[in-house]
């Protein structure tokens, strides 16, 4: 017999799945944030839905200039400028594509469970839903390259 629960995230898994995939993707170091999380310039949210043995939604906002050297360490210098916020938010979906997959590969690997992720979508945000995920206790912030990064994963799975 299966129940349905809310999906607990370990903070530390999150942050060190996030950590590893920032290092090995992008050669990206994090750091911790001190004090208030502070809003940066040009915020993007990066957000992937997952259905299967559970379903939810993990959330990705930063700095589209995250983005642009994530594409650049990635993929090198871009010469077109106006392909650079496309790529830089292709970056992002990147990003947390191979983040969620990771984090529900671990949550679920042993159990035999088996999720299916849709294709990420990345959209500007004002200040309201900035503030509104980092003060989000599910949400873990840290600095990545001096640039903040806001993190949730949430939903539900199957037991």
């Amino acid at each position: 017999m299966s129940n349905t629960q809310t999906m607990e995230v370990r903070p530390e898994l999150l942050a060190e799945t996030l950590v590893e995939t920032l290092e090995t993707m992008a050669f990206i170091s994090v750091m911790p944030v001190e004090g208030a999380t502070p809003m940066p310039d040009d915020p993007v949210l990066v957000s992937i839905r997952f259905d299967g043995a559970g379903q939810g939604v993990m959330d990705l906002a930063t700095s589209s200039a995250l983005g642009a050297l994530l594409a650049e360490n990635m993929l090198g210098p871009c010469e077109d400028i106006e392909s650079a916020e496309q790529r830089s938010h292709d970056a992002l979906k990147e990003l947390l594509n191979v983040l969620c997959g990771a984090m529900l590969r671990s949550r679920t690997e042993a159990a035999g469970q088996i999720f299916e992720m849709n294709i990420p979508a990345a959209s500007p945000i004002g200040l309201t839903t900035w503030q509104a995920l980092v003060e989000d206790p599910q949400t873990l912030t840290l600095l990545a390259e001096g640039f903040p990064i806001a993190v949730r994963l949430r939903g539900e799975v199957q037991l």
